[in-house]
Formats: C-alpha cells, structure tokens, sequence
C-alpha cells in the first residue's frame, strides 16, 4: 500500500509491515523515533468518555489453542477513577481452562503489588507472600516475609539448594550467623550468643551499654576492655579497670 509512492505497509504470506522494509513477524512497525518522535508506537484508543474505576480501558489478551483453546494470559488497563488515570494489571493463568489471575499491578502512583491488588498507602511496594532475593534460583538468598501461622514476620539468609542458614549481615553492622550467634561490630563468636565490640578503641566509646527501664543504672564496656557500673543516681558505683587489672568500688552509705 502507497501514499505518493511512498510504501506504508506491506501485506505477505510472512505478515503486515508498516513502515518496514522486512517482515519477520505477523506485524512489524518500524519508523525512525529520533527526537522523540514515537514512529513505531502502537495506540489503543478507549471511546468511552465516562470512565470508572476498574473499568477496563484497553488490554491484550494471550490466547492459545493447547488441549482446551483458552486465555493463558494478558495485561490490562484499568481505570484508576475518572479523568483517565490508569492502573496496568498482568495477569496469568495455571491453564488455559482456568480462570486469569492478577499476577502484578502498577497503579497510578507507580506504586507495584505482586499478588496483590491494592497497595498499601505509604509504600511503593506489596507482596503478598514471602520474596527471596539472591542471585540464583534456589541458592543462597535473603528470605523475608511474614508466618502467617505463627503470626510473626523474618528475614533469614537461606541457602534452598543445601537446606542451610547462611550468615546474615544488617547495616554492616550486625551479623547473624547461621547458627544463630550475633556479632554486633564484630563476626559473630562461635561460642558465644552475643558478641559486642566498640567503634574504636578510645575510652569514650562504648561497645556494651544494659540499661534499667529508667535508664539511670547502667552498665558499660568501652573500646580499651573498661568496664563501669553505674548506680540509681546514674553516678559511677563501680570500674574496672583494663590497663591495670584494678577494680574500684564507691560507697556512699551502707546498710
């Protein structure tokens, strides 16, 4: 098909073309989009002018014709409301005789819900179910998400292919390992539940702080081994000290 000899489609026993000198597909568009120009793009246009929320306003539909001919799959256009803000739904099927389930949304606030079909307000992202993250399937990975059983959330470093815990690391600053011992500015002792070491050695800086609900008894460890018993009165009742082995008690008053 010509318009003032310049070819605009091409129909064969391969495909239609528009715009493309080959065919290699059922439809092939090619243009030249420099500057913008969008000379490819493909529209759906929706003519209904009193759009609704969940309204469909376009889609495409993946049909197939394996053992029972039905939709495996599609995305869609969902209105968001009126004045034409959309929602892109992708939806899958377990067969073709099934019935489409919403896999993932993007809604108008490019928020993204996997497994579920709305997003809760404040957050760019809802899973309903657990998530994995690793760098291959079924190896090693951070897991985290929610029991619904034991109603309690976690996050674990789990390796699936060996059935085993892996060391879990939080902020470069604690680690968990995978036997469940926790290092805190340190590796994780193999004998020890907690292990707490200070941010340098200077004698203002702390490794250890136990604290009363009050905060006004205190016990504290500092970078040098130090260590320092605080009363009631948050005034020093105790130390002992690394350098020289010696401990020093304060009494006030005795009874």
């Amino acid at each position: 098909f010509d318009v003032d000899t310049t070819r605009m489609m091409t129909l064969t026993s391969t495909g239609l073309g528009i715009g493309a000198s080959s065919i290699n597909r059922k439809l092939e568009i090619a243009g030249n989009n420099n500057g913008g120009a969008k000379a490819n793009y493909i529209r759906i246009t929706d003519t209904d002018t009193t759009a609704t929320a969940g309204n469909q306003g376009g889609g495409i539909e993946f049909f197939t014709n394996d053992v029972t001919p039905g939709i495996s799959g599609s995305i869609e256009l969902l209105y968001a409301g009126s004045g034409g803000g959309g929602e892109l739904t992708f939806n899958t099927n377990s067969s073709s005789s099934g019935t489409l389930t919403e896999a993932l949304r993007i809604d108008e606030q490019q928020r993204v819900g996997i497994g579920a079909d709305s997003i809760t307000s404040g957050f760019k992202l809802e899973v309903t179910g657990d998530a994995r993250f690793g760098d291959a399937v079924g190896d090693d990975a951070v897991e985290l998400g929610w029991s619904s059983g034991g109603s309690v959330g976690f996050i674990q470093a789990y390796d699936r292919g060996a059935s085993a815990f892996r060391d879990l690391s939080i902020n470069n600053a604690v680690t968990v390992s995978s036997s469940g011992n926790v290092g805190i500015n340190k590796s994780p002792a193999s004998t020890v539940k907690l292990s707490v070491s200070a941010q340098t050695t200077a004698t203002n800086s702390y490794g250890l702080e136990i604290t009363n609900a009050s905060q006004n008894t205190r016990f504290l460890v500092d970078g040098v081994g130090s260590s320092f018993f605080y009363n009631t009165s948050n005034a020093l009742g105790m130390k002992f000290d690394a350098s020289n082995g010696y401990l020093g008690i304060t009494q006030s008053s005795s009874s």
